[in-house]
Parts: C-alpha cells; sequence; structure tokens
C-alpha cells in the first residue's frame, strides 16, 4: 500500500510523517518523520493488523524555507485479507 497525495502548485519537496500515535505525528516528534522526497508518494512498509496510523505531509517551497503544514490523516487497518478503513478529518492542532 503507498501513501498519495496532490502537490501544491509551489511545493518541490515534501516531508513524510508517519506512526500510530497521532500527537507524536502533529508535533513531529517520537521518530515520527520518515523522509523529505519531491514525489508525492510514500510506501510505509508493512503494517500491523488492527492498528490505526496517522500520516502527515508537510510541504517545502521553491525558496527551501517556506514550509507548509499539512493535515494529519489517518486509517485503520483490519484482519488479514479485510483491507483498510480510512478516517479523515482535518486536524485542530
Amino acid at each position: 500500500m503507498d501513501l498519495t497525495w496532490l502537490a501544491g502548485s509551489t511545493a518541490i519537496w515534501h516531508d513524510i510523517y508517519f506512526g500510530t500515535d497521532q500527537a507524536a505525528v502533529a508535533n513531529e516528534t517520537g521518530g515520527t518523520f520518515k523522509i523529505n522526497q519531491p514525489t508525492t508518494t510514500y510506501d510505509p512498509g508493512a503494517l500491523a493488523t488492527n492498528t490505526t496510523y496517522y500520516w502527515r505531509v508537510d510541504e517545502i517551497e521553491v525558496d527551501k524555507t517556506t514550509k507548509h503544514e499539512g493535515d494529519v490523516w489517518s486509517f485503520t487497518t483490519i484482519r488479514p485479507g479485510g483491507g483498510i478503513r480510512g478516517q479523515y478529518y482535518r486536524a485542530l492542532v
């Protein structure tokens, strides 16, 4: 499974945060920063079943200093063979 998003018109880099702790992803703590990349796809690797994951993408503009913080998104994996269930909301951080 890959996470994908649409880039803003002036974004050249994306900071990816991913983990099982919503507050840590929102606050960029606890090892949730995964990678800085120019592409709009991220492969989180193998996921545990029956687990809620949180993710966020921040965008960096051409000047390489202006950063736009993204919303925190989540999804929950279910039993093997059952797929995933997503819940999308705007984080109030």
